[in-house]
């Protein structure tokens, strides 16, 4: 297994969406190569196109068939130790969508799509991490390697990392990448080479274990295709993961979106309007997310139904205290609209303003009833073993 471990260093993975220093200079968000509209427009154009090209999508499929091939083969050779592989599941997104890549960009601000291409093994003895170790040595023997990251070196330094003259040279500290999002408590085998690599479950109490692969007779590419491989518990994880995506998830993170938080340089405004914030997606995971993964894993770890009821929220009551994280929204919006509005001195920045505060009145109401509503559908279903399946139940596994 060709990984080192890490040296007086944990939790790196929490800076890895940062933008990093590299051999051809910073990678800065998108927007900062931009000088004016058109150029902008320019570039996105020039991206958008290169993303179309059909023989970069015939290049992208062929990877990615050869990816499942070699998924199938080491899941079967490892199904002694619990590890499986769901081809129905996998072909739900096996290819990162142009949609999906251009939002992706957006977002993050950076050009390095690390999820091109995207499989997930099943394992419900993952807390093992000899599992994962052999899993490792498999992709290996099979033409793959991990990914390497790079991670700021004053970040490094930070949690006790004594950088070479190298790596100081370069800014940054270059790590394979693989992150073991999962409750350091709960894992029964450490693997000296790995335990550097263990972060923590997300707020939601989901967890899994991500690591980013590229072909070997990829290594000196400038720019190679990245294949990422999740590990997740089982066929009920999955179907978890999916409900709490789009019911949950889709929705918190774009309350994140709000023009006002993402633009205000009140540190004051940014500061409360992130807390609550976090008190509405802190509210939905201990009611429902939590809940729905803990039920989930029991039934693929252990095979034991918990009955934890997924309607927290079932009533008037304890609705109230979301209620009113959400007015709290909405009354920093419009503060801060109205002061924006009063210190505009044209109209055309009027109308800017008003269109703005427009946009984030109509996306909260929405975000809001689109939460109401998931919250009304965990309420009916009450227990995981009713929500209806997300694929045919006949599929088999590797």
């Amino acid at each position: 297994m060709k990984i080192l471990p890490i040296t007086n260093y944990t939790n790196y993975n929490r800076f890895q969406n940062k933008p990093v220093k590299n051999n051809a200079g910073t990678t800065s968000p998108v927007q900062n190569h931009y000088v004016s509209f058109g150029q902008a427009q320019k570039f996105a154009d020039i991206l958008l196109n290169h993303l179309k090209e059909p023989r970069r999508k015939q290049q992208m499929q062929e990877y990615s068939n050869l990816f499942s091939a070699v998924t199938t083969l080491i899941a079967k050779k490892l199904k002694d130790i619990g590890v499986e592989y769901n081809e129905v599941y996998n072909n739900i997104s096996p290819i990162k969508s142009l949609e999906s890549t251009w939002s992706k960009i957006n977002r993050s601000g950076s050009m390095d799509i690390r999820d091109q291409i995207r499989r997930t093994l099943f394992c419900n003895n993952a807390y093992d991490l000899s599992a994962l170790e052999n899993i490792i040595k498999e992709y290996n023997d099979c033409g793959y390697v991990i990914a390497p990251i790079n991670i700021p070196v004053e970040k490094m330094i930070e949690k006790g990392y004594i950088p070479s003259k190298s790596e100081l040279k370069k800014g940054f500290v270059e790590l394979p990448d693989l992150d073991i999002r999962m409750d350091r408590d709960k894992i029964t085998k450490f693997v000296p080479e790995l335990n550097g690599y263990i972060s923590k479950p997300q707020m939601s109490g989901y967890e899994d274990i991500q690591m980013r692969f590229i072909n070997k007779n990829d290594t000196k590419k400038p720019n190679p295709i990245k294949h990422e491989l999740i590990i997740i518990f089982g066929d009920n994880y999955a179907k978890a993961k999916h409900y709490e995506s789009e019911k949950i998830y889709k929705y918190t993170r774009q309350l994140d979106e709000l023009k006002f938080y993402k633009n205000t340089k009140s540190e004051g405004l940014k500061k409360r309007t992130s807390e609550y914030i976090d008190a509405i997606k802190t509210k939905l995971n201990s009611c429902i997310s939590t809940n729905l993964f803990s039920s989930a894993k029991s039934l693929d770890v252990t095979n034991i139904n918990n009955d934890i009821p997924l309607n927290a929220l079932e009533n008037a009551e304890q609705m109230k205290s979301l209620n009113i994280y959400f007015a709290k929204l909405r009354e920093k919006g419009h503060n801060y609209y109205k002061i924006a509005e009063q210190r505009a001195k044209t109209d055309a920045r009027r109308a800017r303003i008003t269109k703005s505060h427009e946009a984030d009145s109509k996306l909260l109401a929405e975000i809001k009833k689109n939460l109401e509503e998931s919250i009304e559908f965990f309420n009916k279903n009450k227990y995981f073993k009713n929500l209806p399946d997300i694929y045919p139940k006949t599929t088999k596994s590797a």
